[in-house]
């Protein structure tokens, strides 16, 4: 049975994840904003102003207080939750809820 639940959960994370978090170390290359959805306005800053965010690595990210570059997510079950109200990184949403929980399990051991 674990053998299935970790096939099946890296199955998941291929599919939904792994574009931009890419293994081994779960991280990727700049994604552009327009790609992302979320505020804008923290990759266009005086500051930054690239356009572009770098793609974190996910290891640890079941450990993290906030989530997105604005941290305006407070956990993994928000990020993959669909009424989520927060704006931004809809990927996974359209996940079946035995996927996501998979795919949430699977990184909260990252």
């Amino acid at each position: 049975l674990r053998w299935f639940r970790e096939e099946y959960e890296g199955h998941v994370f291929d599919r939904e994840c792994a574009r931009c978090h890419v293994p081994p170390t779960m991280a990727g290359s700049p994604t552009a904003i327009s790609t992302v959805g979320t505020n804008p306005l923290i990759a266009e800053s005086p500051i930054r102003f690239t356009g572009f965010y770098q793609t974190p690595s996910l290891r640890g990210v079941g450990d993290r207080a906030r989530l997105l570059a604005d941290g305006s997510v407070s956990n993994l079950a928000t990020i993959l939750d669909p009424a989520r109200e927060v704006p931004g990184h809809r990927f996974g949403f359209d996940l079946a809820p035995q996927e996501r929980a998979a795919l949430l399990s699977l990184l909260e051991d990252l």
